[in-house]
């Protein structure tokens, strides 16, 4: 389960319309850099954090301001209203035993749960 923590709930619906962009966690966390890069350049605006059990839990010193008391969390959401684009920036990596959590090792119940009615099969 995924809970956002607002900063301000009263631009929330703001964001309905905007792209979003979702960097990747990748070696060397370039996705993420060059993000931090646009949303300082551009002057996004933080709206708040997202808290998930499917990332690794981080906080650090604020990621745009060494003097500032704010600080940086595994998943943040930016906004830029003036080119409507919204960025959820991942600090972290997914955690592996979450993924596994979600999947069936049981080929009984693998089969009973694509059976169903209603469930959608390409051919």
């Amino acid at each position: 389960m995924m809970k956002f923590f607002a900063e301000n709930t009263e631009q929330l619906n703001l964001l309905a319309g905007t792209t979003v962009i979702l960097p990747v966690v990748t070696i060397g966390n370039v996705g993420q850099l060059a993000i931090d890069l646009v949303m300082h350049s551009c002057g996004f605006k933080k709206l708040g954090a997202l808290e998930s059990d499917a990332v690794v839990p981080v906080v650090g010193r604020d990621a745009f301001s060494t003097s500032s008391p704010d600080f940086t969390t595994s998943l943040e959401v930016f906004f830029l209203a003036s080119a409507s684009l919204t960025v959820v920036q991942q600090r972290s990596p997914v955690v592996k035993v979450s993924v596994a959590s979600h999947m069936i090792t049981d080929k009984s119940q693998r089969a009973d749960r694509y059976s169903r009615p209603g469930y959608f099969k390409t051919p």
